[in-house]
């Protein structure tokens, strides 16, 4: 590992991520890594001082004792707490205000002398792009479940019934990674019936794609982003960039909404795209 021009062994690593805040590891791997397996030799080297060490274990026991992980369960809030504590109409209510004020428009100029977001009522929309029925890759690798989680064209239906807008259709386009382009006749005709496309295009942080509406990945490839994966590129991986350029060229007034946790270049849909939404 390199740090500041200089090959860091194993004490040094440790010295500067504990003097620098970092109070906690996760001790994976055989043998353990890390703290576990060199912060008493980075002391006793003098690369680390203890009153460092003392400063991080305060920290991590008055969380601990803060959260009664050290009291007696019987006596605990929070021990007999399960699943179902996690799904109620507060936590649903809860967990969408987060969603909502999590996003972030990053684009929004007008179409025709009028921006296209927000969408009218009534408008005439297209659900498209790999994300377009996803479920669990709207939430994150380690979320506790995706029972209540809804993807955009349930939204989009949901919206539909309620006759705030008109659903003319929804199709996936490609997938987050691969060659294919077979999907993209249905997506570009979709987008031209439409007053506004809204394509779903990302990353995703889990290859189990059980009941997720996200088709799978290779672990190898770079839409794939999880512990213990680097990705090669930024770059929004397969035919994705394709589809966007060809639903533009459609469709002017298509929308980006990106789904994704880690970094994703965005230049060519910053310059070309009317609205971007990060969602």
């Amino acid at each position: 590992m390199f740090l500041n021009g200089v090959v860091a062994d194993r004490m040094s690593l440790i010295a500067q991520g504990v003097s620098g805040g970092c109070d906690a590891d996760c001790p994976g791997g055989s043998p353990p890594v890390t703290y576990f397996g060199g912060i008493a030799h980075a002391i006793q080297s003098g690369m680390l001082p203890v009153e460092m060490v003392d400063q991080s274990l305060t920290r991590v026991f008055t969380a601990a004792i803060s959260l009664g992980l050290l009291d007696d369960p019987s006596k605990s809030p929070y021990a007999h707490l399960d699943d179902k504590d996690l799904d109620t109409p507060r936590t649903r209510r809860l967990n969408l205000e987060a969603a909502i004020q999590s996003m972030t428009l990053l684009k929004n100029q007008p179409v025709a002398g009028k921006p296209v977001l927000p969408i009218a009522k009534g408008s005439k929309l297209a659900i498209i792009g790999p994300h377009f029925n996803s479920t669990q890759d709207l939430l994150s690798d380690y979320s506790p479940g995706h029972w209540w989680a809804h993807s955009p064209l349930f939204a989009a239906e949901t919206m539909a019934k309620a006759g705030e807008i008109s659903l003319v259709g929804s199709a996936q386009g490609c997938d987050l990674e691969g060659n294919s382009t077979a999907g993209f006749a249905a997506a570009i005709a979709l987008a031209k019936s439409a007053d506004v496309p809204v394509v779903f295009v990302g990353l995703t942080p889990n290859n189990d794609k059980t009941n997720s509406g996200t088709p799978p990945v290779v672990g190898t490839a770079s839409a794939l982003e999880s512990e213990g994966h680097d990705r090669t590129d930024i770059d929004l991986q397969g035919q994705q960039l394709p589809l966007i350029k060809a639903l533009v060229a459609a469709n002017p007034k298509t929308v980006v909404v990106l789904i994704h946790g880690g970094a994703v270049d965005i230049s060519w849909s910053r310059e070309n795209v009317a609205a971007i939404l990060d969602a």
